[in-house]
């Protein structure tokens, strides 16, 4: 409990977690309202529902081999960004698509770039909430799943709350976590740079 006391009290470590949990969250509300909107608003059947979920498994596959790849390379920040940004923009799409009425293409693609970019903002948000917390690492990881958790279950009913006919719920929640996210990761991880990513490992 010290320890946990200790982590709530580094605002770098909280403001990564809760990047982390709200990102989660928003696949916590893909997840559960997807289905309802792509079957029953948009009729896709069920063969292709699962068709479109397993593209989305592959981008979050392809997100995080890619983020692999570039690790040392590029700043885990600046791979952060960019995985915050591709949430960003899924999530525009998502909102444009719902709003002015843009088709199925266009709703699968912004379900596409919120879900993939997980592969690139889980893997970063982890990496940098720990890489301070030495002894402490464990009881961090543990916290930051738990958070994750959290805020995935009190996402995931609110896409319903504007019952059946429509799938702007889901859009405003996703794109409301996103938001939050990108917040979370501008206001509160700001720190010293630290020299091996000023050199860009």
């Amino acid at each position: 409990m010290a320890t946990f006391r200790k982590l709530l009290g580094n605002s770098a470590f909280m403001g990564y977690a809760f990047t982390q949990g709200l990102m989660m969250a928003a696949m916590f509300a893909y997840i559960s309202g997807s289905s309802f909107v792509l079957q029953e608003l948009y009729g896709v059947t069920p063969r292709g529902y699962s068709l479109v979920f397993g593209l989305n498994g592959a981008g979050i596959i392809l997100a995080s081999q890619i983020a692999g790849r570039l690790a040392g390379k590029v700043p885990a920040r600046r791979l952060l960004a960019a995985g915050l940004s591709m949430a960003s923009l899924g999530a525009i799409i998502l909102m444009a698509a719902v709003l002015l009425d843009l088709g199925l293409p266009m709703v699968i693609a912004g379900f596409f770039f919120v879900v993939s970019s997980i592969g690139i903002t889980s893997a970063t948000t982890t990496s940098l909430a720990l890489q301070d917390q030495g002894r402490s690492a464990g009881s961090a990881s543990a916290l930051l799943g738990m958070l994750s958790f959290v805020f995935g279950g009190i996402a995931a009913p609110l896409v319903g709350l504007g019952g059946e006919g429509t799938a702007l719920p889901l859009a405003i929640v996703m794109m409301a976590l996103i938001a939050g996210a990108v917040v979370c990761f501008t206001l509160f991880t700001r720190g010293p740079k630290r020299a091996e990513e000023a050199a860009g490992r």
